[in-house]
């Protein structure tokens, strides 16, 4: 379970300089996450379930 805005994840360039970081969008909980060392822009790289107080 993560927080809002809490980091979930770092991106860094072939030479390991950090170009962006992954923050969470809201109070979640990360069901799955790209399993590749290459991200490419656009493609999503966490899956996140929301929490439902009710069924």
């Amino acid at each position: 379970m993560v927080k809002k805005g809490q980091p979930v994840a770092n991106i860094y360039d072939a030479f390991g300089k950090l170009e962006e970081r992954i923050n969470a969008p809201d109070d979640r909980i990360i069901l799955g996450h790209l399993d590749f060392s290459v991200a490419f822009p656009g493609v999503p790289v966490m899956a996140f379930g929301i929490f439902c107080a009710e069924l």
